[in-house]
């Protein structure tokens, strides 16, 4: 017998055949298909869930561009150079409360909010 299952098992992996537990995760939360959007559940693993407006002024460059946003700090780090409008239009809100300049710019209006969302580091301190 241990032979037949031995020579089973063997078959099995050398087909490409395997056996997946089905059996429901308790630490799973939820299934995420490919074409979820899943930029709001993203989050760096490293950020802290506050940070002091001191700290963000310390990111005030294009190497490391903090900035707040109604209360909250994003890192447009990566941002800076797929911004549309340019480079020097996210180089100013680099290390700053920018929340003036972006309503001023683009309040109200669905997708730069749904992007600088996809950037949120932490809530401000």
């Amino acid at each position: 017998m241990k032979i037949f299952i031995t020579i089973l098992v063997l078959l099995a992996v050398g087909s490409g055949i395997y056996v997946v537990a089905t059996a429901p995760r308790e630490d799973m939360q939820a299934i995420v298909t490919p074409e979820d959007d899943i930029s709001d559940i993203i989050r760096d693993e490293t950020a802290s869930s506050t940070v002091t407006s001191a700290e963000v002024s310390t990111h005030n460059s294009d190497v490391s561009c903090w900035s707040i946003v109604d209360g909250k700090v994003y890192d447009l780090t990566n941002w800076i150079s797929k911004h549309p409008g340019g480079k020097s239009a996210i180089k100013g809100m680099c290390g700053v409360d920018s929340t003036k300049e972006f309503e001023r710019q683009h309040g109200g209006e669905a997708r730069p909010e749904k992007i600088l969302a996809s950037y949120f580091y932490a809530e401000l301190q």
